[in-house]
């Protein structure tokens, strides 16, 4: 069996998935990118390029006989004049910025399979970690949750087909804030002087832009997610089952006991 790469983003994500595809017997090669990938893989083949040298990542992966990759950790795009492309990413990077993240990561997608490589689905490889359907902690969801839930998936669903909305947090029927390009911890910042305290239930909920492709780019789950939701006095997160993936599952579900908030998987849509 060909070695498996990992595009490896900053945090522990992609440390994680090297791990257990090595406890299973899988062949890891590890691709980082300069100023971004923080992890230590000093425990695997590993090799870093800079931001826009894909054509160096292509030519190493297909040196280390790697026939698939999959994408994991946390990206935020740098300023595209921070980025120097080599010529072959040269001539597709102005539609990777001007596009929003998912017809980005369709672009890469559709680069990478040039050569050979493809994509795999991270639930082919994650599927403990993926959020099951119904109550994963806590208690259920009563009739008004229900209908918060109900409302923020059908806000994001319509969302979705413009490639934006992940994530948003609703008091009751309100919707108080949406995640765009700064990320669902950043909503939850700038979100937290908008809440009303005496209106209830005040939810969060994440799952699949419409339309995703689901080998790219996953939305997550972790503890820092539910440590700022608890600070805003979140009773219940709602994550897309087979969709969202639990960021270090067991530390996230210890985390929300801890905090009291509840965990539910809605179905996918």
């Amino acid at each position: 069996m060909s070695p498996i790469g990992i595009i490896a983003t900053s945090g522990l994500s992609p440390l994680r998935l090297a791990e257990k595809l090595r406890a299973e017997g899988r062949d890891v090669v590890i691709i980082g990118l300069k100023s971004v990938t923080d992890a230590d893989y000093s425990d695997f083949r590993h090799h870093f390029h800079r931001v826009g040298a894909i054509d160096s990542v292509i030519k190493t992966l297909l040196q280390e006989g790697v026939k698939e990759i999959v994408l994991s950790g946390r990206f935020v795009r740098p300023k595209l004049a921070s980025v120097i492309p080599d010529l072959r990413t040269a001539k597709f990077i102005g539609r990777v910025f001007a596009s929003g993240d998912d017809e980005a990561l369709r672009i890469l997608k559709e680069e990478f399979a040039k050569d050979g490589i493809a994509v795999v689905d991270p639930a082919d490889l994650l599927s403990h970690d993926f959020a099951p359907e119904g109550v994963i902690t806590g208690e259920a969801p009563d009739a008004d949750v229900m209908a918060s839930f109900k409302h923020a998936s059908a806000y994001l669903k319509a969302a979705g087909q413009f490639d934006v909305g992940q994530c948003c947090v609703v008091q009751g029927r309100r919707i108080i804030a949406v995640e765009a390009a700064e990320g669902t911890d950043a909503m939850l910042d700038r979100a937290a002087s908008l809440i009303d305290p005496d209106i209830k239930p005040l939810v969060l909920v994440k799952m699949l832009k419409s339309g995703q492709d689901r080998t790219l780019d996953p939305p997550g789950i972790g503890a820092t997610t539910v440590d700022k939701a608890a600070l805003m006095g979140l009773s219940h997160i709602a994550v897309e089952a087979g969709g969202v993936v639990m960021i270090d599952k067991d530390k996230t579900l210890n985390r929300a006991k801890e905090k009291g908030i509840s965990l539910f998987g809605i179905p996918a849509a």
